[in-house]
């Protein structure tokens, strides 16, 4: 017999559902984070430290390859230009009232010359202390991946007190209560 260790109640399932590992016993610890160091923080401290702007919407997102088709950047990148093309809103305003945040692989994260949004890209982190600090300055943290048991960043930006956007899938499952705290995409 053998015991199998889930982060989130979605590994769980995936577990359960597969024809080789469905008669095994499974329990549930969700992946941890220093919560001395994820916590919330004072978004105009964080922004000014960083150099982000004060005045506006802050949408945040990180990964190390947009081009990864397991984290959805493409599903982000489809957003944007929903946003920027399609979208019967008065665009001016959004453009002047929000801007995208990105944090990862300088090359590998550049976003289409179509998509025309007020972006900045802060590079990669490799210090939790910092990645805190950054997810302090969002508005809203978005994680497009379609399939990840996790992403630990979800767990991150959530233990900042910074509203979620995912699929429904892994931590972000047990996370976050839909239209409270973010909002789950099925």
């Amino acid at each position: 017999p053998i015991t199998f260790v889930a982060a989130s109640n979605w590994v769980k399932k995936q577990i359960s559902s597969s024809s080789l590992f469905n008669g095994n016993k499974i329990i549930k610890i969700m992946l941890g984070v220093d919560q001395n160091t994820f916590k919330p923080g004072d978004k105009r401290i964080a922004r000014k430290e960083l150099g982000i702007p004060h005045d506006k919407k802050i949408i945040l997102f990180g990964c190390f390859d947009l081009n990864d088709k397991r984290k959805g950047g493409s599903y982000l990148v489809e957003s944007f230009r929903y946003l920027n093309n399609d979208i019967n809103i008065n665009y001016q305003d959004l453009m002047n009232n929000v801007m995208l945040v990105t944090f990862g692989n300088s090359e590998a994260i550049k976003l289409p010359t179509d998509i025309s949004f007020n972006s900045l890209h802060l590079g990669q982190i490799n210090d939790d202390q910092v990645l805190a600090k950054t997810l302090q300055t969002a508005d809203v943290f978005v994680s497009p991946s379609i399939d990840d048991f996790g992403p630990r960043i979800v767990i991150e930006a959530f233990s900042c007190d910074i509203p979620v956007v995912s699929y429904n899938l892994g931590v972000a499952s047990d996370l976050i209560t839909d239209n409270k705290d973010g909002f789950i995409i099925d």
